[in-house]
């Protein structure tokens, strides 16, 4: 990658790193705490799986992704090329090469996640193959972006330091971005989508549907930052590397932030129906509703009936959720009162 002469010592006269920053200590809170949520409630019921796993793996790779921007941004990431030192210009475009390596990480594992999750509800075999279509279409997609970054510059050093080799020209890189774009754009509208409706054909209470409305919104936030990212991508090819693709870096945070946070909203099912509970039975003595587990069942034997008439239409689907789709769907009547 070639790189712009330096006037060493000059003062920054533009720093366009604040909002990243800003960025990355407010996503960073918003897809760890749900995270750390769905990871507890998953061990505590026993039924961590496989898209856990994945959810796992994304969520290490945002906090890598996230930490690669901010040690970018302590070496001049968001500056003018020239207005920086040598060395720091190096470790700056090598922390911003790492960025877009854990972002595909992290959209893949998590659209994986979120497939397998999916298979696990869904009951008609239509939805089942395009869940899994969708799950190896992204895993592929990931996989060649991921080389793509790895193999964009023989040797790889030649990306930030500027040594002699052979790097594929920025204008393919920008095409086969817009195409990796496109694919995450058509897969995640799809997911949602088809997710919200399937969803919404359980057999959940009303306030349950009417709590994944604003997950689901944040899904499509998390798309819709994908599409506002694919329109900054040129800016990659601009010679003032650092300076011009903050905003790509930007949205890119935003995008993987998003995506861990929905991801794991969805499946806080447990948690959602405890504060439930706990709100439409505020006017009952606890010697009423018996000694409840932290998910809002109780594992102790029989309940208070002001429990059961405050549970009677919300039963738990993450019990269901490992025992086959046709199960969940039509819940046998005393699986209300667990």
């Amino acid at each position: 990658m070639e790189l712009p002469s330096t006037k060493a010592g000059m003062k920054p006269v533009d720093n366009r790193a604040a909002v990243l920053v800003a960025v990355c200590y407010t996503l960073l809170p918003v897809a760890i705490v749900p995270a750390l949520l769905r990871f507890y409630l998953r061990i505590v019921k026993g039924n961590f799986g496989k898209d856990d796993g994945c959810m796992l793996l994304g969520l290490l790779s945002f906090i890598s992704s996230v930490t690669c921007a901010l040690l970018g941004i302590h070496f001049g990431a968001g500056e003018h090329l020239i207005d920086l030192l040598d060395e720091n210009r190096r470790r700056a475009i090598q922390c911003w090469w790492l960025c877009y390596l854990w972002y595909a990480v992290t959209m893949t594992s998590t659209k994986v996640s979120v497939g397998i999750l999916m298979l696990k509800i869904v009951q008609q075999k239509s939805h089942k193959n395009f869940f899994r279509a969708g799950i190896a279409i992204t895993a592929i997609s990931g996989l060649v972006y991921s080389l793509l970054t790895l193999l964009q510059c023989r040797p790889v050093s030649a990306f930030w330091d500027g040594a002699e080799g052979r790097c594929l020209s920025m204008n393919v890189v920008i095409i086969i971005s817009y195409v990796y774009g496109g694919q995450g754009i058509i897969c995640d509208f799809a997911f949602t989508f088809l997710s919200t409706y399937v969803i919404w054909k359980l057999q959940l209470a009303k306030r349950q549907k009417i709590l994944l409305v604003p997950i689901m919104a944040l899904a499509c936030v998390a798309s819709v930052a994908t599409v506002v990212r694919i329109c900054y991508c040129h800016r990659a090819k601009n010679p003032d590397f650092l300076y011009e693709t903050i905003t790509i870096v930007i949205w890119s945070t935003v995008e993987q932030g998003l995506a861990v946070a929905a991801g794991c909203l969805a499946t806080l099912g447990p948690l959602y129906r405890k504060i439930a509970s706990k709100i439409t039975s505020q006017g009952a003595q606890p010697s009423q509703l018996g000694s409840e587990d932290a998910f809002g069942g109780n594992p102790g034997g029989n309940q208070g009936a002001s429990f059961r008439m405050t549970t009677r239409s919300t039963p738990d689907p993450d019990k269901y959720l490992n025992r086959g789709s046709e199960e969940m769907l039509t819940y046998p009547k005393d699986a209300l009162h667990y």
